[in-house]
């Protein structure tokens, strides 16, 4: 503070040199009023450096044992029946009729043949297209504009040992409004014209030939074939099918837990130091004001006078 002062003391020498004023020399007793001159503070500005911790989400290869199923052949042993044909010679008694003729009177009754025209009703199934008016409901998706809110948050997922995987909240969850066009079905009922078939019994007069037989008695000779039973004594062979096993070795896939090492990537939050430069602005203290007198100049107090 005092090199201030004498800083202050020169800077009013050289004024008063410059502008031809003499100065006289210090008084040990100053009883000069000063007028003090307004200085303006200077502006200090200096860059304030911080550390700080920020969270930045990596991925690294961790490696898991997964079980995964693989099909596996293998052999076993299955005991198989085949169906083996024997021929086997089977005696039977076997009935066989012979034939025979032998001459039978009999007294045959013909007919003979009249044909005529008869008319007669017929009820006859018409089928035919007729249209019909049908209410059927039908299922029609019509768009609808709707407002939703959409709320978006970010969380962050951190491995702590001993307790898994801890979820926070990350940053301020955004909500917003979100337009969209949304199908929704709405039923509606609408009237068809159909054709349906429709079957309708209807008379007809139909025109048919008859055919009368009129009976006419005879009798003849006639000549018969008579069937007379006789036993016979025979063999045949008969196909016998016989049951066999047999051993046969199969192969066939068995699904069989494995476990195979994976790598995966797996999220993992890491703090990184991060240097932070923050400009502080700061103004000094005013400067101590000047006496600007011609003959005398008033140092502050508990100061000695400077000659």
């Amino acid at each position: 503070m005092k090199r201030s002062f004498v800083g202050m003391g020169a800077a009013v020498a050289l004024l008063l040199a410059g502008s031809g004023i003499q100065a006289q020399p210090w008084s040990d007793e100053c009883s000069i009023d000063c007028t003090p001159i307004q200085t303006a503070c200077p502006e200090q500005t200096r860059v304030v450096e911080q550390t700080i911790m920020v969270p930045r989400v990596v991925n690294q290869k961790q490696r898991i044992q997964v079980q995964e199923i693989q099909m596996q052949e293998r052999s076993k042993v299955v005991t198989v029946y085949d169906q083996v044909p024997e021929v086997v010679n089977v005696p039977y008694q076997e009935t066989v009729v012979t034939q025979e003729t032998r001459l039978q009177p009999q007294t045959t009754t013909s007919y003979q043949a009249v044909t005529r025209q008869v008319q007669t009703p017929v009820s006859v199934a018409v089928q035919r297209l007729e249209n019909r008016t049908v209410a059927q409901q039908v299922v029609r998706n019509q768009a609808v504009r709707i407002t939703k809110n959409v709320t978006t948050y970010q969380v962050l997922r951190v491995w702590v040992p001993g307790q898994g995987w801890c979820s926070q909240p990350y940053g301020t969850p955004v909500t917003q409004q979100v337009v969209q066009d949304e199908v929704r079905p709405y039923a509606c009922t609408e009237n068809c014209n159909v054709q349906v078939p429709v079957t309708r019994m209807e008379t007809q007069m139909q025109t048919q030939n008859v055919v009368e037989y009129q009976p006419v008695t005879q009798t003849v000779n006639v000549p018969i074939t008579v069937a007379v039973p006789r036993v016979e004594a025979r063999t045949r062979q008969v196909t016998q099918y016989r049951t066999v096993p047999r051993q046969v070795v199969q192969k066939e896939m068995v699904p069989v837990p494995v476990t195979v090492d994976k790598e995966i990537d797996v999220p993992v939050t890491q703090y990184v130091p991060q240097t932070i430069q923050t400009v502080v602005r700061s103004a000094e203290l005013p400067a101590p004001p000047i006496r600007t007198m011609a003959t005398d100049y008033c140092p502050p107090p508990g100061y000695p006078a400077y000659r």
